[in-house]
Formats: structure tokens, C-alpha cells, sequence
């Protein structure tokens, strides 16, 4: 994170606390050492803008906030600020020593499985074809899970010789575990002909 850290460099006047009543006029500000993002774009966000009057607290709100904006921007580093007058005028002067930006992981967590519901089936009970599918329930869910369950149940039906068309459908619930509907469409079972010559005997 960005450090809250005030140092005075060469030939500035740091911020001290018997400072703190002193007024200035802003002249601007400015950015050293900030390499991974433009500065511009961050000193125009700063409540306080060239010309506005200012107390060394302010300044020191500003160093805050223009932290607070390299955080948004995942700039990972150290800031140090100081000041520059003339009379009663002042230019502030943020030192980044910039380590780069660095995004939070984000990790991936496959959703599990709650239940499986079947729809249309009549030829096949549900515990039979929960078995085909292969899920388990508690398991890590992918698509590829999803196609497999698919075909085993397909493969399934096609060993008991009834033609079947088989369409999954997967619902995510609030807690993050999934549902998922088969919806199936059975063709009536194949029955097996005799293949004996069933013509009439003549004596």
C-alpha cells in the first residue's frame, strides 16, 4: 500500500507541525518519480487546485487523497511530500517511489452442486439416471462435467434400447450452488420382433 510518509527533500521546507496556521496560495503541484500511471489525470482529482488558499493541513488532505487515488490504480509504493514557497505562495511536491502496479488475485471458485432434477422421464426412474449422470452432489461444477453427464445419461438410454433426446439446463442458486433440470424427451422402447418364419404349418 501506499505509505503516509512526510519528508522534506533538498532546499524544501518539510511539513511541520508549528506550520500548520500558515496560509498559502497553491501555484500547482508537482509529481516525481510516478512511472506506472500519468499524473495529470490524478493531481485534476485533488480537492484543492492551482490558486486556491491553503494550510499545510490541507496540503496534507491532498497527500492523503492523491494516495488514496494511486491505490485506486493499484500503484504499489511510497509517497513523501513537501513544500516549496515563495512568500506567500507555494508549490507542493508529491515523491512517489513507485514499485508498480499490482492487481488483487481474484480466485475462481467453481460453484457445487446442489441436485439434479429430471423432467419427462417415465421409462427411466430418477435414482437410476441420477447413477447414469455420474454428478455427485457437494461436487465442483464445470461445463465440461455438465456435456459428460449429458452423454452418460444418453449412453444410458441407448443401452436400453430407447432413443432418448436429453437437454440440461443449470441454475445458480443464491448461496452459490447449482441446480441442474434435465429435461427428457423419451421415444417409446424398441420391441424386439420374433425372426421365426410365423406362417402357417401345412401337413
Amino acid at each position: 500500500m501506499i505509505a503516509k510518509t512526510l519528508a522534506a527533500a533538498a532546499g524544501l521546507v518539510a511539513l511541520a507541525a508549528p506550520a500548520l496556521a500558515q496560509t498559502y496560495t497553491l501555484d500547482r503541484y508537482e509529481i516525481t518519480g510516478l512511472t506506472s500511471v500519468p499524473s495529470q489525470p490524478l493531481v485534476a482529482q485533488l480537492k484543492d487546485q492551482p490558486g486556491a488558499k491553503v494550510t499545510t493541513n490541507d496540503i496534507i488532505g491532498d497527500r492523503d487523497q492523491f494516495m488514496s487515488l494511486l491505490q485506486k490504480q493499484y500503484v504499489t509504493g511510497q509517497v513523501k511530500a513537501a513544500l516549496r514557497t515563495t512568500g506567500k505562495h507555494v508549490v507542493v511536491i508529491f515523491t512517489v517511489a513507485d514499485t508498480g502496479i499490482q492487481k488483487p488475485k481474484v480466485v475462481t471458485v467453481a460453484p457445487k452442486l446442489k441436485e439434479e432434477v429430471f423432467v419427462g422421464n417415465k421409462q427411466i426412474d430418477n435414482d437410476t439416471l441420477l447413477t447414469a449422470s455420474g454428478l455427485t452432489r457437494g461436487e465442483e461444477m464445470s461445463d465440461q462435467k455438465i456435456a459428460d453427464a449429458q452423454k452418460a445419461i444418453g449412453e444410458y438410454y441407448k443401452k436400453k434400447d430407447i432413443g432418448v433426446s436429453v437437454n440440461g439446463a443449470v441454475q445458480q442458486d443464491s448461496d452459490g450452488t447449482v441446480t441442474v433440470t434435465w429435461t427428457i424427451k423419451e421415444a417409446k422402447k424398441k420391441v424386439k420382433r420374433n425372426t421365426e418364419d410365423e406362417g402357417f404349418k401345412t401337413e
